[in-house]
Formats: structure tokens, sequence, C-alpha cells
């Protein structure tokens, strides 16, 4: 009995764990990785855009 009543206590605090984890990461998922994603690509494609306009990297540099 001593063992089951451990183990319930186990699965209570992983239960708690998965309640407070689960809209988090949901939130994480959609909301701020996005975010991360679109904000690097944006500036991938603006120091993109300079290289195509210099030409080459000794100009740029430059």
């Amino acid at each position: 009995m001593k063992i089951y009543n451990r183990l319930m206590q186990q699965l209570n605090i992983n239960n708690w764990c998965i309640v407070i984890y689960a809209p988090f990461s949901i939130y994480l998922n959609y909301k701020i990785l996005p975010t991360l994603i679109n904000n690097y690509s944006n500036n991938f494609n603006e120091v993109s855009e300079e290289f195509k306009k210099k030409g080459n990297i000794e100009e740029t540099l430059n």
C-alpha cells in the first residue's frame, strides 16, 4: 500500500508538470518560434540583398 501511495504521488507531480508545461510549449511553438524564424529569415534576406547590390565581398567589406 505504501508503494501504491508513493506511485500515486509521483503520478500527481508528473500530471501537474504536464498541466503547467503543455500550454507553455504550445505557446512557444505557435507564437515565439515563428517570430524568431521570421526575424532571422528577414535579416538573412536583407543581408543577401546587400550582397547582390554590392557585387562581391571585398566591396562590401570596404
